[in-house]
């Protein structure tokens, strides 16, 4: 019985929990990217740069918030499904 569900745990995995804070790690680092060239840009007078990057930054910005909401949902459902 302890052999059968060690081979069931190694069979099931937590790629798409992973998955999802892969994603939310890297937007929330491209993000941080973007602010920190729209400051640059703004600094250095560029403004189609700077209007580019806070383009770029505010469509990150919508897509870590569908990603926050997420999180929840990839999370629960993963441990309802491993569970059953």
């Amino acid at each position: 019985m302890g052999f059968e569900q060690t081979m069931t745990g190694i069979m099931v995995s937590d790629e798409p929990v992973k998955g999802i804070l892969a994603l939310h790690t890297f937007t929330q680092m491209a993000i941080g990217s973007y602010k920190i060239l729209v400051a640059a840009a703004d600094s250095t007078g560029d403004q189609d740069v700077k209007k580019t990057c806070q383009t770029i930054l505010d469509v990150s910005e919508r897509r870590a918030a569908w990603i926050e909401k997420e999180l929840d949902c990839v999370t629960r459902t993963f441990l309802t499904a491993k569970a059953a």
